[in-house]
């Protein structure tokens, strides 16, 4: 049995990013739960043959000398790679990449398992949602496809700005709308009573928890029927409890069941729900502002927008923020309405 696990280890919110004024989501690292399913599958004797559970790594970076603005100056950037349609695009060794999708690289792939960027769902939940796709349909390319699994993940820090339950909702939107199965580790993290804290995401007893998740989800059943025994650090007990309770999770999920009416919260590419109609120049004096804007502002004219409006009415249907300026270059700190 091979199993592959496709995820990152580091956050596009991290602190070694560029990203310094953004909400933070701690990276869900996959590494260890990757072992503990290894663990969980070659100690479970209704498998025969050898296993092997292999992790996948999304982070990559490439520094690359950039010309910027009409003068063309070299700017040093490192471009980085968090989410998984970035892993999709990337140009070095895709093809390699995509191989490995299909099962055309060292192993055939059994089952495939995604697990995405915190900050990447949290605040763009439409590039996780793309970023499963394109992977989906690669992987479809295989003559013998994987079993492709959404792993329900969840936030380091519960009181931050998501939550088990608001990752849930999300990964369980992309997978019944893919056809895809989802391990519910998010669903059975937030119902469990006795969590362990470590700096580590998830923590030592969660990465089991997603293991087990996995597990049920592949063959409808208890990780406790593995005769692997899991003790967490500091624990007396081992991890059956842990699994038992991942399983009895998992049997109460069905399509449908963890969501409810459409999506409606706040993300930066959705406006339909959007009342606001405040427009929002982030103007810093730049050639490249200046070409777009002029063709904006003409737009808005012949919709009699009046630009200047704080407040708006059901007469002005536009709600828009512009702006070229970036983390690196133009901080909001600079900007004008």
């Amino acid at each position: 049995m091979n199993v592959l696990i496709v995820g990152s280890t580091q956050s596009f919110s991290d602190s070694e990013s560029d990203a310094s004024d953004v909400a933070h989501e701690k990276a869900f690292n996959p590494t260890d739960i990757a072992t503990q399913l290894q663990s969980i599958l070659s100690q479970d004797g209704a498998i025969t043959g050898t296993v092997n559970v292999e992790f996948e790594d999304i982070y990559k970076a490439k520094p690359l000398v950039v010309p910027i603005g009409g003068g063309g100056a070299d700017w040093p950037y490192t471009f980085r790679c968090y989410s998984l349609g970035q892993h999709f695009m990337w140009p070095e060794n895709k093809a390699t990449r995509m191989a490995n999708l299909r099962g055309e690289g060292d192993h055939p792939w059994d089952y495939i398992v995604l697990c995405g960027d915190p900050y990447i769902m949290a605040n763009f939940p439409g590039m996780y949602a793309e970023g499963v796709k394109l992977i989906q349909s690669e992987i479809a390319n295989s003559a013998n496809p994987a079993q492709l699994i959404l792993l329900g993940q969840w936030p380091k820090d519960e009181a931050g700005v998501s939550s088990s339950a608001s990752f849930s909702d999300i990964v369980h939107r992309v997978g019944d709308s893919g056809g895809i199965p989802v391990a519910a580790g998010a669903k059975a993290w937030a119902s469990y009573t006795s969590k362990d804290t470590d700096t580590a995401h998830p923590t030592p007893k969660g990465q089991y928890l997603a293991a087990a998740a996995i597990y049920s989800k592949m063959f409808n059943r208890s990780a406790s029927s593995s005769g692997f025994t899991y003790n967490p650090p500091g624990s007396d007990n081992d991890g059956d409890a842990i699994a038992d309770h991942v399983w009895s999770e998992v049997q109460a999920v069905a399509p449908g069941t963890e969501y409810t009416g459409k999506y409606t919260t706040q993300n930066a590419f959705q406006m339909e729900y959007q009342r606001s109609r405040t427009i929002k120049w982030n103007e810093h004096g730049t050639s490249t502002e200046g070409g777009f804007a002029g063709g904006l502002r003409e737009a808005f004219d012949k919709a009699y927008l009046n630009q200047t409006q704080t407040g708006g009415s059901a007469s002005n249907p536009v709600d828009m923020s512009y702006s070229r300026g970036t983390d690196v270059f133009e901080d909001e700190s600079n900007t004008t309405t």
